[in-house]
């Protein structure tokens, strides 16, 4: 199951030394700019203002419309100094399943200190990189090599021959253990279950015993991925951080859990295996017990009363840890 895949976006990017010197010819260049990419002259100006002292690649608009791409591409006389790139942005499909973004994280436009660590690898200042989750941790792996044309122009800039080419390099395809299926049918169940109580967080993690292969990591609230894609709302991201479910918030991974919970079904299973208890086995659930002067109180007050194994499990109740 495809989880996260590209699809195709333009870009329109230029150098500084390429633009016209003349004042009113420049004006022109940043008004067709405007007029196809709906931003600002001013910010577009700022962009450029940035990138001259280097003469840095710069981009000018990502994402603009199909039409205004071929536009650009049709008509290389009047935009002869700008480029079309053909990028691409990332899809996710947690807008469907939610749940999905803690592991798979999102992309984003790289900032000034990832751009200082990483301008040896070929990095430019606007280029896209994995944020969070896997996107972050593959991101070597999946971002794949630029191509490059050297091409000989005439005295009117129009393209004569081509001196030089490379192919780009295509990023790998990263296959995951997560069982797709699987994360959204838990999902649902936790939406479900949820519903009878007045919890509004959980988290499940499914682990393959025989392989320590994580099938499903659930982190509930979640959030879409999505929404990151070419740069998040304030809005969307403020109705985010402002949750009081924190849906942000990787807690299946990065969650503090007491642990007795986990250990109770090795006790079990060790006392079952040496006999020193049976699957029919009975203890009484009084609300805690005492160790010296402590008392370790259970999570439902007054005990769960007569509970054997089964009941001690499924209730994650205190009798597991007598009962070794």
């Amino acid at each position: 199951i495809i989880l996260a895949d590209n699809i195709p976006s333009f870009n329109l990017v230029t150098t500084p030394s390429r633009l016209p010197e003349d004042a009113s010819s420049l004006e022109e260049i940043y008004k067709k700019i405007a007029g196809l990419s709906g931003q600002e002259i001013e910010v577009i100006k700022n962009v450029v203002s940035a990138a001259t002292a280097n003469n840095e690649t710069v981009l000018l608009a990502d994402n603009i419309p199909y039409e205004a791409g071929i536009i650009v591409a049709a008509d290389q006389n009047d935009y002869q100094a700008l480029d079309l790139e053909v990028s691409s942005s990332r899809r996710y499909v947690t807008n469907n399943i939610p749940t999905l973004s803690h592991i798979l994280g999102f992309t984003g436009i790289i900032s000034p200190e990832e751009y200082s660590n990483r301008a040896d690898d070929s990095y430019r200042r606007f280029d896209v990189i994995g944020k969070q989750g896997i996107e972050k941790y593959f991101e070597k792996e999946l971002r794949g090599t630029f191509g490059e044309e050297t091409v000989e122009v005439d005295a009117l800039g129009h393209a004569a021959r081509i001196i030089a080419k490379t192919d780009p390099v295509a990023g790998n395809n990263v296959t995951l253990t997560i069982d797709g299926e699987l994360q959204s049918y838990i999902e649902s169940s936790i939406q479900a279950h949820l519903k009878n109580f007045s919890a509004t967080k959980a988290s499940v993690i499914v682990m393959d015993p025989n392989t320590g292969e994580i099938l499903a990591l659930i982190s509930y609230p979640a959030f879409d991925s999505n929404l990151f894609v070419g740069g998040i709302s304030s809005s969307n991201y403020s109705a985010l951080i402002n949750d009081p479910d924190q849906p942000l918030f990787p807690r299946a991974s990065s969650g503090e859990f007491p642990s007795g919970s986990v250990i109770k079904p090795v006790y079990a299973t060790a006392a079952l295996m040496e006999g020193i208890i049976t699957s029919t086995t009975s203890f009484l659930s009084v609300g805690g017990f005492s160790v010296g002067p402590y008392f370790f109180k259970d999570w439902k007050a007054g005990g769960h009363g007569v509970t054997n194994v089964y009941h001690a499990i499924a209730q994650q109740s205190e009798p597991m840890v007598i009962g070794d």
